[in-house]
């Protein structure tokens, strides 16, 4: 599969991408900027509490959708597109930060500017990000090289191990809740694998996918 048919857009994923945005703004508004609700909350107002939580659980996938996005289209590493990535994450973080000083959020130390610089406290998707950008060509060459059946079992592989191992247990630290490259590098994969050899899964019902 050659990249030129990586890059074809496709108007539903574009959409979805439009959506992960949306879901992004409003999982960082609903419980971390109001608060989380409380246990007071949900007795005396249960509805809108129980909206609130419905809304933070459907769009904690946010950044899984564009991850899978990336996978999908396919990640084309180039040394611009790096210095691009980076600028606009630095410039986003710095802007952030002087509106922060104007408003009187935050106060000026050479301490807090290089944290923009080397994006540090919140920007540990970008960080996360970053690395499965580099990461990108080997998986690329190992998706276009690899086999139907060897791409299937290593997905079903990594799965129940970052299942049992991140999910249930707890004790493989490096997975963090799914944020992490290690996670990334697994959704990439799966975007992947479905773009290529999605075809065939088209004879089940959407209502197995929607499960």
């Amino acid at each position: 599969m050659t990249y030129t048919n990586l890059k074809a857009r496709n108007s539903n994923i574009e959409i979805l991408r439009i959506l992960a945005m949306f879901m992004v703004l409003m999982l960082h508004v609903n419980f971390m900027t109001i608060g989380e609700p409380t246990t007071a909350e949900s007795i005396t107002n249960p509805v809108p509490t129980f909206f609130r939580v419905f809304f933070q659980m459907t769009t904690n996938i946010a950044v899984n959708l564009f991850v899978l996005i990336s996978g999908w289209f396919g990640i084309r590493f180039s040394y611009r597109g790096l210095c691009k990535f980076l600028f606009q994450c630095i410039f986003i973080v710095t802007l952030m930060y002087l509106i922060g000083l104007c408003i009187g959020l935050t106060t000026f130390e050479p301490k807090l500017i290089l944290e923009c610089f080397f994006l540090e406290n919140n920007g540990w998707f970008v960080k996360a990000y970053l690395a499965l950008f580099i990461l990108s060509p080997v998986l690329n060459v190992y998706c276009n090289n690899s086999d139907e059946a060897f791409q299937r079992r290593i997905l079903i592989y990594f799965f129940v191990f970052q299942t049992i191992f991140g999910a249930f247990t707890m004790s493989a630290k490096f997975i963090q809740a799914g944020f992490s490259t290690f996670s990334f590098i697994g959704l990439y994969l799966l975007a992947r694998y479905m773009h290529q050899y999605g075809m065939r899964y088209t004879k089940y019902s959407k209502y197995i996918f929607i499960i």
